[in-house]
């Protein structure tokens, strides 16, 4: 994991994602998401990130066997080195509010 550290700007940026090493220098600036998020990863494992929003197998698909530098050993992966998954939307408490007073209206 230490290799992929060294490789977070937008000059030489890889991530993790379900175990493998990919070189997105190139595609970064490409992301239809915006770039961003990528520089964001850059270095880390993106696995939970990504999985949230892709399906797996979307590496393979859209970047091709060229972007794919390796196999992580995963024992080498620290706490640090996850991109946490994004926070969950939170549910509108206004509505509800609005919802249970309408009904005592109707009473």
């Amino acid at each position: 994991m230490s290799e992929v550290r060294a490789h977070a700007s937008p000059d030489s940026l890889w991530i993790v994602a379900n175990g493998l090493v990919y070189d997105l220098t190139k595609f970064v600036n490409a992301h239809p998401g915006g770039a961003e998020i990528i520089l964001n990863a850059a270095g880390k494992d993106a696995t939970h990130i990504f999985n949230a929003v892709h399906p797996s197998d979307l590496p393979e698909k859209l970047l091709g066997p060229d972007c794919v530098v390796g196999k992580i050993d995963k024992s080498t992966i620290q706490a640090s080195d996850i991109v946490p998954p994004p926070p969950k939307p939170e549910k509108k408490k206004t509505q509800t509010k609005l919802r249970t007073r309408r009904r005592r209206c109707l009473r």
